[in-house]
């Protein structure tokens, strides 16, 4: 990880050039890096254009437009990264993507591929494209009802009953610690160690943050955590297929769905995992005014 990774975040980018791409892309049907998924461009299809679109800020964005023979055009959501970590950041985003897209349809992009273009150090997704209202963003109440039917959905139990993710996922460029565990205690426990470690890597041990530590992993989670499955007691916590890294920014509405309040909500930039359906990994800016009104009502503290 890049030692700056905390001070120096990438600045969004705006894409507004053509795109170079090459027969890997172009191919019809080719086994991906995974060997698992394979492209479904229409059959005989011919490349009519491929420009940048959108913005991100760790990768370049694109829309890609095939005319079929039948002389309609199709259009694709194209993803293009470089280098080692971004191959690996796309291998665990296209298994999250595909994971999210097998439970709620509706509401996310249809992965189609991934893999390396022919030149260069290049990798690339593959989506169907969906046309999003402009600066809007979903509510959160629709946002809720989303996150509620994917976890929700009988193909979002882990297949194996346990808490993890087939392959490693990244926030950011952040890599996710999604080893198998049967226990949410424990699965939460070495996703936080991994944070604090990445954060020492990055910006030197902290004293405070070592001094709390103990008392965060030997008190505070199994008193919070441990209670959640306590088989004497008849609980238990089934690990539910989870979004990762959701937030209204990860999440947009689809055009054709502008005249209604709510709209279609479709999600995007998944880092997959199972675990609790309650899980948040840390709070983004549209909860922050959220939780001062309710920080607000505690003025003098708790008492333990």
């Amino acid at each position: 990880m890049d030692e700056n990774h905390f001070d120096h975040h990438p600045a969004t980018t705006k894409h507004e050039h053509d795109i170079d791409v090459d027969e890997n892309l172009l191919a019809t049907k080719r086994t991906t890096l995974t060997e698992k998924k394979h492209t479904e461009l229409p059959q005989g299809s011919k490349l009519k254009s491929a420009k940048e679109a959108g913005e991100s800020n760790w990768n370049l964005t694109g829309h890609v437009i095939f005319e079929t023979q039948e002389n309609k055009e199709e259009e694709y959501f194209l993803k293009i990264t470089t280098g080692t970590l971004g191959k690996a950041m796309f291998a665990g985003e296209f298994a999250s993507m595909t994971a999210l897209h097998s439970s709620i349809p509706k509401h996310v992009p249809r992965p189609l591929s991934w893999g390396a273009f022919v030149t260069g150090d290049r990798y690339f997704q593959l989506y169907t494209f969906h046309h999003f209202v402009k600066d809007r963003r979903p509510s959160i109440s629709s946002l809720i009802l989303v996150a509620a039917s994917l976890h929700s959905a009988p193909s979002s139990l882990s297949p194996m009953g346990k808490f993890g993710f087939e392959i490693t996922t990244y926030n950011g460029n952040l890599p996710q610690d999604n080893i198998w565990t049967e226990k949410w205690e424990e699965f939460y426990e070495s996703g936080m160690r991994r944070m604090i470690d990445l954060d020492a890597k990055a910006r030197g041990e902290s004293k405070e943050l070592k001094r709390l530590e103990g008392d965060f992993f030997e008190k505070v989670v199994p008193r919070l955590l441990r209670p959640l499955e306590d088989t004497k007691k008849g609980r238990s916590v089934k690990p539910i297929l989870l979004h990762g890294d959701l937030w209204v920014g990860n999440a947009s509405v689809e055009e054709k769905d502008r005249a209604n309040k709510e709209g279609n909500c479709i999600l995007f930039d998944s880092s997959a995992f199972y675990g609790h359906n309650k899980y948040i990994p840390y709070f983004r800016e549209c909860c922050i005014e959220t939780m001062k009104k309710i920080v607000e009502q505690f003025p003098n503290g708790y008492e333990e």
